[in-house]
């Protein structure tokens, strides 16, 4: 015959509150993580489209500084 203390007991009410306070918390934190994620990404890509403007804006001029004529 089998002892009943070898028997898993079901989990209590504080420590299924317990768990659902650390559920949410992690949900909030991911939902903080990928918020943060979309706002880097967005700034990365409106300094690319930035640079690419800087960059399409310079294409025709001279980087070297340009010297007068001599008189």
């Amino acid at each position: 015959m089998r002892s009943s203390s070898n028997r898993i007991t079901p989990p209590d009410t504080e420590d299924l509150a317990h768990y659902a306070r650390t559920v949410a918390g992690m949900h909030k934190a991911l939902h903080r993580i990928f918020a943060n994620k979309k706002a880097i990404s967005d700034s990365l890509l409106r300094t690319a489209a930035t640079l690419r403007t800087i960059s399409a804006s310079n294409a025709g001029k001279s980087s070297a500084p340009s010297i007068p004529p001599a008189c």
